[in-house]
C-alpha cells in the first residue's frame, strides 16, 4: 500500500515530506495521466512545476488547463486524464480517509502522549520543592542543634576556671593577660599590662605563648583558687601537661633547704 500512502501525501502533504517525494509524484502522474486530473491540482506547488517541465506522453495535453481549469467543464484535451473509474475514486477516497484517521489517532495519542508528560514534570517539580523544603527545614534543624550544642559546650568550659584557655578558642575569643600572670612574666617580653592579648596566641597551637616563670608554693597559696587551676590551665595548653603533672612538678623543685624556691611573693 505505499503508493496509496504516497498519493494520501501528496493530497495532504505533511509538515515536512520525505526526500524525493515530489519527484516520485511527478514521475508517477506523468507515467499514469488517467490519475492527474483527479490529483494533480492537489499536489505541492514543486511537483506541479516537475509535471509541466517534463515532457508529456501526450504533446497535445494542455498542463496549464489541467491546473487551472479542471472541473471548469469539458475541455476537449483532458479526455485522457479525465479516466477515473469509480474503483480507484473509491480506493483514493477510502485511503484518504484511512489516512485522515490515522492522523487524527497519531494527534490524539501526541497529545495524550504531551499530557502525560507536563503532569509528570508538574509532579517531578513538586517533588523537587518538597525536597528542597525538607532539605532546609533540616539543615535549619541541625544549625539549631550545633548552635544549642556549642552553648552548651561554653557554658560547661565557662564553669571550669582550668578551661579559660580552651573557651577562648571554642568562643572565637582573644584570651588576655591575667592579673595573677603579671608576676609570672619574664621581663624579656617587655612592658605587659593587665588586659592585653597574650603574646604568640594561636587556638591552634598555643605552644608559643610565654613561659611563665614557676610560682612558689607560697604565691600559689596566697591567690584564689580559680586562679590557680587557671595557672593549671595555662599550662596544659602550653605544653600539654595535666594539672596533676604540674603541681608535682612544682612540689619536687621546692627542697627542703628552702633554696631554689621559685617566685616567693612577700608583703
Amino acid at each position: 500500500m505505499a503508493f496509496w500512502d504516497d498519493i494520501m501525501n501528496w493530497l495532504n502533504p505533511p509538515a515536512q515530506l520525505a526526500p524525493g517525494t515530489e519527484q516520485k509524484a511527478a514521475n508517477y502522474l506523468l507515467a499514469n495521466p488517467s490519475y492527474s486530473a483527479r490529483v494533480l491540482a492537489n499536489t505541492t506547488p514543486y511537483t506541479q512545476a516537475l509535471v509541466k517541465q517534463a515532457t508529456p506522453t501526450n504533446p497535445t495535453t494542455d498542463y496549464d488547463a489541467l491546473l487551472t481549469d479542471y472541473g471548469g467543464g469539458d475541455t476537449g484535451q483532458l479526455y485522457e486524464w479525465q479516466q477515473v473509474t469509480p474503483w480507484q475514486q473509491a480506493q483514493l477516497d477510502w485511503e484518504k480517509k484511512k489516512w485522515q484517521q490515522e492522523q487524527q489517532a497519531t494527534a490524539q495519542q501526541l497529545a495524550y502522549q504531551q499530557q502525560q508528560a507536563a503532569a509528570q514534570q508538574a509532579y517531578q517539580r513538586q517533588q523537587l520543592a518538597y525536597q528542597q523544603q525538607q532539605l532546609a527545614a533540616e539543615q535549619a534543624w541541625r544549625q539549631q542543634q550545633l548552635e544549642a550544642e556549642k552553648q552548651q559546650r561554653l557554658a560547661t568550659l565557662a564553669a571550669q576556671p582550668k578551661s579559660w584557655l580552651e573557651y577562648a578558642a571554642y568562643a572565637n575569643q582573644t584570651p588576655v593577660i591575667q592579673p595573677w600572670m603579671m608576676p609570672l612574666m619574664p621581663s624579656d617580653y617587655g612592658i605587659m599590662s593587665v588586659g592585653q592579648a597574650i603574646p604568640n596566641w594561636s587556638s591552634s597551637d598555643m605552644s608559643q605563648m610565654p613561659n611563665l616563670i614557676n610560682p612558689s608554693a607560697q604565691y600559689l597559696a596566697r591567690i584564689a583558687p580559680s586562679q590557680q587551676e587557671q595557672y593549671y590551665g595555662y599550662e596544659q595548653a602550653r605544653t600539654g601537661a595535666t594539672p596533676e603533672d604540674t603541681q608535682w612538678r612544682l612540689w619536687a623543685m621546692g627542697p627542703p633547704s628552702g633554696a631554689n624556691r621559685g617566685l616567693v611573693q612577700q608583703r
